[in-house]
């Protein structure tokens, strides 16, 4: 993988991904990947929107 952090702050690294219908996290929990936070094109984060036919 490119790119992984951890952005919830548990110590375990999140997975970021994108595709056309948006962004989101992936998370391990314990054999399975869950999607602690998925955001759909035109969402707003405070004032950034999301669009990704710019990314």
């Amino acid at each position: 993988m490119k790119h992984q952090s951890d952005f919830d702050g548990d110590g375990f690294a999140e997975i970021p991904v994108s595709s056309p219908w948006g962004i989101g996290l992936l998370k391990q929990t314990g054999n399975t990947l869950t999607a602690p936070m998925m955001a759909p094109n035109g969402t707003r984060f405070g004032e950034w929107l999301l669009n990704r036919h710019y990314l």
